[in-house]
């Protein structure tokens, strides 16, 4: 877990840390299958939906 996820645990919601998180794993998620380089079966706008759709949620419930 990186600085700002561990700072996000002290200081944030229960509802926000937990979206830091989601969002968290999305992108290492991507990292990883980025790094390894992507296989014809990956579909790269999936894989960035999935990212960008757990930036929406933290957003989302960071703004509540």
């Amino acid at each position: 877990m990186d600085e700002a996820l561990s700072m996000v645990n002290l200081v944030a919601d229960r509802d926000i840390a937990e979206a830091a998180h989601a969002l968290d794993e999305q992108i290492w998620r991507f990292h990883i299958l980025v790094r390894r380089g992507l296989t014809p079966e990956d579909n790269w706008l999936v894989l960035r939906g999935r990212v960008v759709a757990a930036q929406n949620d933290f957003i989302t419930v960071a703004r509540r």
